[in-house]
């Protein structure tokens, strides 16, 4: 399949992700539970291996994970994200922080500038 014939089936996806994101806005009785619920989608019809929402903390410049999902789930309790100019900080969250930009990577381990914490 080539790229262009990939969009309309992308398109299709995104949309289905869309509507299911908008129900879950509906049913949520907490913010907490549409977090996990939106992780959880992703992993699911996307097929990540690991979705997660990060709260950053002002005063210390730290990422804290507040929602997760997936298999590698466990693995942001094992680093340090941080959205100063640190070395915890120069990943992909720290980054868009900072930056109010977008960041994406397909695989992290792939992107130089990236530092593995």
């Amino acid at each position: 399949m080539t790229h262009v014939e990939a969009r309309p089936e992308r398109l299709h996806g995104t949309l289905r992700l869309l509507t299911e994101a908008r129900k879950m806005i509906v049913r949520a009785t907490s913010g907490q539970e549409l977090m996990e619920d939106v992780c959880q989608l992703l992993v699911i019809q996307r097929g990540y291996g690991l979705a997660w929402i990060g709260l950053a903390r002002e005063g210390d410049m730290v990422v804290q994970p507040v929602a997760r999902a997936g298999l590698e789930a466990a693995y942001l309790d094992s680093i340090a994200i941080t959205w100063d100019d640190a070395p915890t900080g120069r990943g992909v969250t720290g980054m868009a922080i900072r930056t109010n930009l977008p960041q994406i990577s397909h695989d992290v381990r792939t992107r130089g500038q990236y530092l593995k914490c």
